[in-house]
């Protein structure tokens, strides 16, 4: 019991500091929890002996990752990191025409993506590789799906954000 107390006030000390400390480390907490998550679910159905005969395999699933959250905070950050960078003329051009080509370069880093996936298709590994690419992009929705709106929710209003936070910590500490 003593120890669930001291690592529930911990827990609830840590978030209100974060709180205080304003929208950027909100977000930047929610991204973290994110990749722990992402972390364990591509670990959850992975066959070791399958992977050692696919080496680099569990990198082509971060890439996904990484591009899907390329696309998702770009969307949502775009507005806010054109609004910080005013002071410098070309780093606000260069942002600009990032922002400009987004969709753009997603979709080619997805394409990217998906060739590495056909090149590396290796005979008798079809299945576990055709299962492994559906629950990475299963995975991705799961997880960018949800944080998606807690980050669109930060930039709307930290109180809101508080009270969605707030309730699932209520969950994880009082239901395990």
């Amino acid at each position: 019991m003593w120890i669930r107390t001291y690592s529930t006030v911990w827990m609830i000390g840590g978030f209100a500091l974060i709180v205080y400390m304003g929208h950027l480390y909100i977000t930047a907490m929610v991204v973290v929890i994110q990749i722990f998550m992402a972390k364990e679910l591509f670990n959850l159905l992975r066959k070791a002996h399958e992977d050692r005969h696919l080496p680099g395999f569990r990198l082509l699933n971060w890439h996904f990752f990484v591009t899907a959250m390329l696309f998702v905070y770009g969307r949502l950050l775009s507005q806010p990191l054109v609004n910080t960078i005013t002071s410098d003329k070309f780093l606000y051009q260069f942002v600009c025409s990032l922002i400009k080509y987004h969709m753009a370069i997603c979709y080619f880093s997805y394409i990217a993506g998906f060739i590495w996936f056909i090149l590396t298709l290796k005979k008798k590994m079809y299945k576990y590789q055709f299962g492994q690419y559906a629950w990475t992009h299963m995975i991705l929705i799961v997880v960018f799906t949800q944080s998606s709106f807690n980050v669109a929710n930060i930039f709307e209003g930290i109180f809101c954000e508080f009270c969605v936070c707030s309730l699932q910590i209520y969950w994880v500490v009082f239901s395990g």
